[in-house]
């Protein structure tokens, strides 16, 4: 499971790049459509490597307009709830191999103070009751 993890992200930040990526070309260049698949190519590429980079590196190019400067201020935000979920996911990731780890070599590593519990006693070692 681990070893798809990367792929899941990059599937799910190309998603949110795209989806930032169309809404900026939809803000910028409002009635002006191309009829030339090339430019209109160019056009997307650029909005989706401004889109990636923001939400992967960081920084924000200061828009020029008050719809282009909202649309980056919801880019910033998405950034942080993704990098706030990733930490936690990280976290709880790590913490449960950590539980995994401990409770292949002994369940009772994770005791109070650290340390094992005495085995159980034998059979000949218990107390005999007499009635």
């Amino acid at each position: 499971r681990a070893s798809e993890l990367p792929a899941e992200v990059i599937a799910f930040m190309a998603m949110l790049s795209h989806l930032f990526a169309c809404v900026r070309r939809a803000i910028e260049h409002e009635g002006r459509d191309s009829t030339d698949f090339a430019q209109a190519a160019q056009v997307y590429y650029d909005c989706f490597a401004w889109a990636y980079a923001l939400l992967t590196f960081g920084g924000v190019a200061e828009g020029v307009t008050p719809a282009m400067r909202m649309l980056e201020l919801v880019l910033v935000t998405v950034r942080g709830v993704v990098l706030a979920q990733g930490t936690r996911a990280s976290m709880l990731f790590s913490i449960a191999s950590y539980h995994r780890s401990a409770g292949a070599h002994s369940g009772d590593d994770l005791q109070p103070g650290g340390g094992r519990t005495a085995p159980p006693p034998s059979r000949s070692e218990r107390p005999r009751h007499v009635a």
